[in-house]
């Protein structure tokens, strides 16, 4: 679990930076929580087929941080910094007739990087941090498409500093967790009778948290809690010690299942296939030590059970901290805005896909304009949307 900084060389990612709003990229047929398999599968040879298209401009314009969920039927933008109107300003997009629409003002603003979660009927929003570096309040957003009304949760019992949250739904309930001071916190929020139950993990003391990862699966909720801390060995020296705590809540009980789970490396948002999980490429990562080595490590996948991992194969994206998607029979990997020069020659919107069959990625077409590097694009089932950083909405699909 613990181990000493090794002398570092280029700096590198920072634990919670691989573009994230709080949670990771499900296609809408595949529940967390509950299995099941998409509505239409697309395959890595399928989406090698596939091109990119530029649609219409968000009506929020360019901003930094907004929730990006995908309803079943419509493409949600909501929240962040910037652009036009402010954080409880809020859009929907209709593939169908290519038009954005204003929705309702959220009545608890959504900061950048808030988390969010589908849960099959509303889009549940909690927390971020607003442009004057406070949080929202106590209470989570959830909205309602068919009506096109917002309410309001009950305060959730947690810190108001908690840093960049995560959320995840489980079939039942939206379970969040994030990092506040020196603890790791999570509540479940239940909206069938609207309440709220704290269920942080029990960690060792000597683990202080900095970043936290989480997935649902089909019958547990499993958090990375990325942990750091800095030891004097001498007048004016240091060590810093590191590691990753696992911890599965089973049950309403969490359950640790660390085990042999990889050290020293960041956990970037997993998501859930229906049979695994898979975690994107990441780096490196000694927590407190003063930058990260440079060069990226190949992406996981683990059974949701007993979390055995096993490496995927390395891919073509895998030095630029890609964002992972699933179609339902291929991994999608993004990379949102890293740019590496010969031989590698990778640009921001560069995407490769995995085949589970074959265990090869492939290259796929790159996107005509740089992505937003801290928003997830959503897979909804027949194509990728995402935001480019001039605020304009792509589409890539076959």
């Amino acid at each position: 679990m613990a181990g000493v900084c090794v002398t570092l060389l280029a700096v590198g990612c920072t634990p919670g930076s691989h573009g994230r709003s709080g949670t990771s990229v499900v296609s809408p047929g595949v529940t967390p929580g509950g299995g099941g398999q998409p509505n239409s599968a697309l395959s890595a040879a399928a989406l090698a087929r596939g091109h990119w298209s530029v649609l219409a401009a968000s009506l929020l314009g360019s901003r930094q941080g907004p929730v990006l969920a995908w309803t079943g039927r419509e493409l949600l933008e909501l929240g962040g910094w910037g652009g036009n109107g402010g954080p409880v300003d809020g859009a929907a997009f209709d593939p169908a007739d290519g038009r954005w629409r204003r929705i309702a003002p959220a009545p608890v603003p959504v900061g950048a990087l808030a988390a969010s979660v589908w849960t099959g009927s509303r889009l549940f929003v909690y927390g971020g941090q607003l442009r004057d570096g406070t949080t929202p309040g106590p209470a989570a957003d959830l909205y309602d498409p068919a009506s096109g009304r917002w309410s309001v949760t009950a305060s959730a019992p947690l810190g108001h500093g908690l840093s960049q949250p995560a959320a995840v739904w489980t079939g039942r309930l939206v379970v969040v967790a994030g990092v506040e001071g020196s603890r790791l916190e999570a509540a479940s929020y239940d909206p069938a009778d609207g309440q709220w139950r704290r269920q942080d993990p029990p960690l060792p003391a000597a683990h202080p948290p900095i970043d936290v990862a989480m997935v649902a699966t089909a019958d547990r909720v499993i958090v990375w809690s990325l942990w750091g801390r800095m030891q004097q060995t001498g007048p004016g020296s240091f060590t810093g010690y590191s590691g990753v705590d696992v911890r599965a809540l089973v049950r309403s009980r969490w359950q640790d299942v660390t085990r042999g789970w990889p050290q020293h490396q960041t956990v970037p948002p997993p998501l859930f296939t229906g049979s695994q999980v898979l975690v994107p490429p990441g780096q490196v990562w000694c927590g407190p030590c003063p930058g990260q080595p440079s060069g990226g490590l190949p992406g996981l996948r683990a059974d949701p059970r007993t979390l055995r991992v096993t490496p995927l194969p390395r891919g073509p994206l895998d030095d630029t901290g890609p964002v992972m998607a699933w179609t339902g029979a291929a991994a999608l990997a993004i990379n949102q805005d890293a740019e590496i020069g010969a031989p590698a020659n990778m640009r921001p919107g560069d995407m490769a896909a995995w085949d589970p069959a074959s265990r090869a990625w492939r290259r796929l077409p790159g996107a005509p304009a740089p992505l937003q590097a801290d928003i997830t694009s959503v897979w909804t089932g027949r194509e990728l949307l995402a935001i480019a950083t001039d605020g304009s909405l792509l589409s890539f699909a076959p």
